[in-house]
């Protein structure tokens, strides 16, 4: 018995020498690239004028790494774009970054419509049925570009404050103000769902009081009218 003990300690000691000598060596360092972007970020473009790259500087220590860059703006359309910066170190490994590009109207007025605001919002099916609404709900408002703007809830918070969902089911997007004051829709995304607005009307600003409000069509056409004040 004493002697198959024995064997049985050999056995796992040398598992556990076979085991360390295979794991030597795996644990290393790496330092991924660190990047370094000229000019503004965002990076306000007139509609109309092509995009030139302001520049971008990737490095590893003191060596600078070549940069691979790509970006879908279209400068002939008002929107939000993004170009993509890519480097590779030394041991293969990839880091990214991003510029924000907002391509916007001259005619845009100056007005700055970011803030915190109180939002009350309404929520009734295409057919009339299913009415719901809140009220005193919080949303935020920021500025990117000269007439366009980051709204955190494009729903009024229906669904991420009113229903209790969560931030991952806020409908965020872009909208740009025209000289008229109304507005109108970019770009929309909620991530939990993976999907975006059916549409936006009636979108206007009120100088007078400094009242935001907007239609908001999604999921089978169902209407959330968002009202917003200071």
């Amino acid at each position: 018995m004493k002697k198959i003990l024995s064997i049985v300690g050999l056995a796992c000691l040398s598992l556990f020498v076979s085991c360390e000598k295979e794991t030597e060596g795996i644990s290393f360092e790496t330092q991924y690239a660190t990047f370094v972007l000229t000019g503004e970020n965002p990076y306000n473009l007139p509609i109309g004028t092509a995009y030139a790259e302001p520049g971008v500087k990737a490095t590893e220590g003191d060596q600078e790494l070549q940069v691979v860059t790509s970006n879908n703006v279209d400068h002939s359309k008002l929107g939000i774009y993004t170009v993509n910066y890519a480097a590779t170190n030394s041991d293969g490994y990839e880091a990214a970054t991003t510029r924000t590009v907002a391509v916007y109207s001259p005619t845009a007025p100056a007005t700055d419509l970011s803030g915190t605001y109180v939002c009350d919002m309404f929520r009734v099916n295409a057919d009339g049925e299913g009415k719901k609404s809140f009220a005193g709900l919080k949303l935020g408002i920021s500025k990117v570009g000269p007439g366009i703007f980051y709204v955190d809830d494009l729903l009024g918070g229906y669904y991420a404050q009113g229903a209790g969902y969560g931030v991952a089911y806020a409908m965020t997007g872009y909208l740009s103000l025209n000289a008229d004051n109304t507005l109108t829709l970019l770009s929309s995304h909620v991530s939990a769902w993976g999907d975006s607005l059916e549409g936006l009307t009636d979108g206007k600003y009120d100088p007078a009081t400094g009242q935001i409000t907007w239609k908001s069509a999604y999921a089978g056409a169902r209407i959330f009218t968002v009202t917003l004040n200071k």
